[in-house]
């Protein structure tokens, strides 16, 4: 079942590309860009990467007009898409700004529906970081703005969400020369960007393997995420214990993330790993960071443990590091783990517990993953040796991460596109992807509803047409589909 979706879904990927490649109209070429984007993203499609896709880009970015002013600033150029209040992506950027010495950055974000984090803000008044905005709506125009800003630049830093394609309009040109490193903080993703990427930055062994593997990437570097080391602020660790009612001698487990990194599937439930550690140790509290108190798959078992289990739906990074404080055992999210949280706790020297899965995980702490069923003896473990638990974090200390960042950059000084890309693909039942579909994709089949709402009439009834014909949909909802196209037109 599971292959014939990723083919499915690969399919339907090489069937939008086609309407992408095909369509004359540049504003409805880029509505389909976005849908293609975003269904790649969403959806296990057996491939990482769209070569013929980036082709078509760069063949589009050579029209676009090459800035003449030749101008260098003595700076790099961070690229994001957006920030976030909390994330390991984020902060990531952060660090990078704020312990850079030698190196100084300006930061420039693709998109402007968000509200920038204070903690960007802070740090980049003190760094004298300047903060860019590209607010041009016309993708063409954008695409030029960009590439003008980012040519005063010695080097190019993409910090982007995977759909976000702009960077191969900018920067896809053949006059191109700036170097342009890519930091692959989502590397189980399908994403844009390879044939402009004069290296990739991995964040582990793993994610450097699957780089060369599936995404033909020629050259990829190790760089693993950095982390500020801080010891446990004691002091606040009872005043927000006896905010909450916790007793000094009670066991604390902390877990946080997105809420669909702890949507359950066929073999592992996060809420049976709640359940069995509340259940089995009764002087303890269980903290979650990321999930919706309303949630109705945790309704269940919250009116079970009631104060026992705090489920706490957002808070900004200041707040998390306060809940680190009270934290005696760190259980990670699953099936999809938290990479960058895993290690804000292991450096505070809390013990942490996460499975080993198809996901790269930091080499420093790989040997520490255990199986699904051994969760409970791994805590009783941890319990036993006075929560202690060793591991070496010194690659992920910012200052070495800094050092290793100026060493990548300044060993590749010059600019070549990465081309003759081959697309690879695998629907085999022991893939990565074939993992991603049954864990983080849960079998389903998305699409972006607000992309394929702007597309012309034409092309959302061809699209439904090959889902239709793609994943053999019944009969009923053919009908059901017709009917909303027929209501459609009036």
């Amino acid at each position: 079942m599971e292959n014939n979706i990723l083919k499915s879904n690969f399919n339907f990927l090489k069937r939008l590309e086609n309407f992408v490649i095909n369509e004359k109209n540049i504003k409805e070429k880029f509505k389909l860009l976005d849908f293609y984007a975003y269904f790649a993203k969403n959806n296990s499609v057996g491939t990482f990467h769209g070569p013929s896709i980036e082709y078509h880009l760069l063949e589009i970015a050579e029209k676009i007009p090459f800035p003449t002013n030749n101008n260098k600033l003595d700076k790099s150029l961070i690229i994001m898409t957006k920030a976030y209040k909390s994330g390991g992506h984020t902060r990531i950027v952060e660090h990078t700004i704020h312990y850079s010495i030698n190196n100084k950055y300006d930061l420039l974000f693709t998109k402007d529906n968000f509200e920038i984090p204070s903690t960007i803000n802070n740090i980049c008044k003190e760094k004298e970081c300047g903060i860019i905005v590209l607010t041009e709506q016309n993708i063409l125009k954008k695409a030029e703005e960009l590439r003008n800003i980012a040519n005063k630049y010695k080097n190019i830093i993409l910090h982007i969400h995977p759909e976000d394609y702009l960077p191969i309009l900018a920067f896809g040109h053949s006059k191109w020369s700036i170097p342009i490193f890519y930091y692959n903080h989502a590397e189980h993703l399908f994403w844009f960007g390879i044939s402009v990427a004069d290296v990739v930055l991995d964040l582990s062994s793993r994610a450097r393997n699957n780089s060369i593997i599936y995404r033909n990437v020629k050259k990829s570097e190790l760089l693993e995420i950095p982390i500020i080391v801080k010891e446990i602020n004691h002091k606040k660790n009872e005043t927000l214990r006896k905010k909450l009612n916790i007793d000094k001698n009670s066991i604390v487990f902390l877990s946080a993330g997105s809420e669909y990194k702890f949507m359950p599937n066929k073999e592992i439930d996060f809420r049976k790993v709640v359940e069995m550690i509340l259940s089995n140790f009764n002087n303890s509290y269980f903290i979650i960071i990321g999930i919706n108190p309303k949630n109705r798959l945790w309704k269940k078992i919250q009116n079970k443990y009631q104060d026992k289990l705090l489920l706490i739906e957002e808070v900004d990074y200041n707040s998390y590091i306060e809940y680190i404080n009270i934290t005696n055992i760190y259980i990670d999210s699953m099936p999809v783990s938290g990479y960058t949280i895993l290690l804000e706790n292991a450096v505070r020297k809390i013990p942490i517990v996460f499975l080993d899965t198809f996901f790269s995980f930091p080499d420093s702490i790989l040997k520490e993953a255990i199986l699904y069923d051994n969760i409970l003896g791994k805590v009783e473990e941890i319990i036993e040796n006075n929560f202690m638990q060793n591991v070496n974090l010194e690659a992920h200390y910012v200052e070495n991460y800094i050092k290793k960042l100026n060493f990548i950059i300044e060993n590749h000084p010059k600019h070549s596109k990465n081309l003759n890309m081959e697309q690879k693909y695998d629907f085999s039942k022991s893939s990565i992807f074939s993992y991603i579909l049954e864990n983080v994709f849960k079998n389903k089949i998305t699409r972006d509803k607000p992309q394929l709402k702007i597309l012309s009439l034409k092309y959302k009834i061809m699209i439904y047409y090959y889902m239709i014909k793609e994943y053999k949909i019944s009969v009923l909802i053919y009908n059901f589909l017709f009917q909303k196209v027929k209501n459609k037109l009036g």
